[in-house]
């Protein structure tokens, strides 16, 4: 959440700026979101039954 919170603090504040960089913030949700949907695509089967 630290860098979502980062990110929306940058843009929806006039004048705020972001700790990481704007970019590494979407670089790091990006690279998260990817592997929480490879570890639930894996996950999936043996909790649908």
């Amino acid at each position: 959440m630290t860098y979502e919170v980062d990110a929306l603090r940058s843009m929806m504040l006039v004048g705020g700026t972001s700790v990481h960089g704007i970019l590494f913030d979407f670089v790091a949700l990006i690279i998260s979101m990817i592997v929480l949907v490879v570890i639930g695509t894996k996950l999936y089967p043996t909790v649908a039954r």
